[in-house]
């Protein structure tokens, strides 16, 4: 459950309690006084959405930065690597972060799999073994990442580094 709808559970719990109240609380109870609670309630409610935002923002210039670094590396066997420092990195913004992540990585390996079949030619099983390699790493750095919020990502994923790649990244 998000956040902003934790709290609008929470307001409904709020009335729901002041309704239980005597009628004659509830008389007494203007429409007046809950209005500082409902506005208290949506501004919780809009600031953890846009917490949601922030993170999915991030978590998309993440996969960018490490898309341009995969690409000035220029080191073959590198893309598990840095797929799985830019899920990693992601996961540790928190839940959104890491489902943003995993949506990018799967919309990825969606056009992937297209690609490796229809336009690259590979066989059905190299483009299944591809996909599940590439979904492989990717996961491993989400829980990485995930299971280690205040670690270096790079640091994380260093059983997928090659060798060759730039101690810089």
């Amino acid at each position: 459950m998000t956040p902003q709808e934790q709290e609008f559970l929470k307001l409904g719990d709020e009335i729901a309690r002041l309704k239980e109240q005597s009628r004659q609380d509830l008389y007494d109870l203007s429409a007046l006084s809950l209005i500082p609670l409902l506005f208290e309630r949506l501004i919780d409610a809009a600031k953890a959405m846009l917490g949601e935002v922030e993170q999915a923002v991030q978590t998309i210039n993440i996969f960018w930065d490490n898309y341009q670094q995969m690409k000035q590396a220029n080191t073959i066997g590198a893309d598990d690597y840095f797929h799985s420092k830019a899920n990693a990195e992601a996961a540790q913004l928190g839940e959104t972060g890491e489902s943003t992540a995993k949506f990018i990585s799967d919309a990825q390996e969606f056009f992937d799999y297209y690609n490796n079949l229809h336009l690259k030619k590979l066989s059905l099983e190299a483009t299944i073994q591809d996909a599940a390699k590439d979904q492989r790493a990717n996961a491993f750095g989400r829980e990485q990442g995930h299971n280690n919020p205040h670690a270096e990502a790079r640091d994380l994923v260093e059983p997928l580094r090659p060798e060759g790649l730039d101690e810089r990244y």
